[in-house]
């Protein structure tokens, strides 16, 4: 018997209905672009990135988030009661093709997360690559076991997820990511965000 000690857990949350304000979201970063065109580098690798001030005010991104992320904590049952969220990052990203995110972590908060609003539907358009916490620990380790065994427990140096249109994800913020590089010819877009949790 093996015993899975010690996880990372990652959260995948669709969006119900998306289809229905995923056109008005896509205006609202094209926008955003326009009014600075220049916009910011972080871990961004061409592209653009706004700034992470978004959950300052009340825009559409942050309304239609907060409502999905409100609801995921306090509707699920796996989450202790009495939690308070709040967020101390929301930003835009587009990245069109060849553009990727350099490896980084999210320090200073709790949770992070990436909201997909728009991914190409052909193509390889970059997915999230996770790397494992435990990647010098047990670098030996993570060779001698067979695809069966690495594949039941996740059990590698790292670890893929796919982006998906109205798919928000959710991981320790202390979790080392980057995203592959958009080969399509259609523009990916998504918001990135940072979550403190606090017990009251």
């Amino acid at each position: 018997m093996i015993h899975s000690v010690f996880p990372n857990l990652i959260h995948s949350i669709e969006i119900e209905n998306f289809k229905k304000i995923q056109s008005e979201l896509i205006d609202f970063v094209y926008n955003e672009e326009s009014e600075n065109p220049i916009g910011q580098l972080f871990s961004n690798r061409g592209g653009w990135q706004s700034n992470p001030f978004y959950h300052e005010n009340d825009n559409l991104l942050f309304s239609s988030l907060n409502k999905e992320i409100d609801s995921y904590f306090s509707d699920s049952s796996i989450f202790k009661e009495n939690l308070k969220i709040s967020y101390t990052g929301l930003w835009l990203n587009i990245n069109k093709s060849g553009d990727y995110n350099a490896w980084h972590c999210h320090p200073n908060c709790d949770l992070s997360g990436v909201f997909w609003i728009e991914v190409p539907s052909e193509g390889d358009v970059g997915n999230i690559n996770f790397a494992s916490p435990h990647e010098f620990t047990e670098h030996k380790s993570f060779k001698i076991y067979n695809s069966r065994v690495t594949d039941q427990f996740n059990y590698a140096e790292g670890y893929r997820v796919a982006p998906s249109s109205g798919t928000i994800l959710v991981f320790p913020s202390h979790l080392y990511h980057e995203v592959l590089p958009n080969q399509t010819r259609k523009d990916r877009i998504s918001a990135a965000f940072n979550l403190k949790i606090d017990m009251i």
